[in-house]
């Protein structure tokens, strides 16, 4: 449960800092401040760990707080590669929404126009795919968290949970 809720602060330390990355007044907080005082009420509030990056043009600056391990108590690593699962799909249809609405992308562009040959393999062609198609899960294209491959790979690459060891 912890790992979960390690995940949903991260993802809500990103959208705050995506909100947060509008234009500010000299003496207003910066992103990284913001993310940095989030992460460590993450761990006030008994999170094990925070970590997240704000990222502005070519700069990105890290921010970590807690453990990135409970067992054996190594500091949270910002640069971790970790597994977020179905936790981005609420923030990505939201930020989609909110380029629709300024008039930024259309929800019928294709996945092409956007992302060009990020999806061009296995049969697929992101030319007939639309940005729609993707967030109401009707474009075809197989969840892969249910391919045997995705489990085993994960189950080898993962350390034991502290009420499993």
């Amino acid at each position: 449960m912890k790992s979960a809720r390690l995940i949903a602060v991260g993802a809500t330390l990103t959208l705050a800092v995506l909100t947060a990355a509008a234009p500010v007044h000299a003496d207003a907080p910066t992103a990284a401040s913001i993310l940095r005082a989030g992460a460590q009420k993450g761990i006030a509030d008994g999170y094990p760990g925070v970590v997240g990056m704000v990222r502005s043009g070519d700069s990105a600056q890290y921010v970590s707080a807690g453990t990135g391990n409970t067992a054996t108590k190594v500091p949270a690593d910002p640069q971790a590669q970790f597994r977020v699962g179905s936790n981005t799909k609420a923030f990505i249809a939201t930020v989609l929404l909110q380029l629709e609405a300024e008039g930024t992308v259309s929800l019928d562009d294709s996945v092409a126009r956007w992302l060009p040959g990020a999806v061009a393999a296995n049969g697929y062609d992101g030319s007939r795919i639309t940005l729609r198609e993707l967030l109401n899960h009707t474009s075809g294209i197989p969840d892969f968290v249910h391919h045997a491959s995705f489990y085993n790979s994960y189950a080898a690459n993962r350390a034991p949970c502290a009420r499993e060891a």
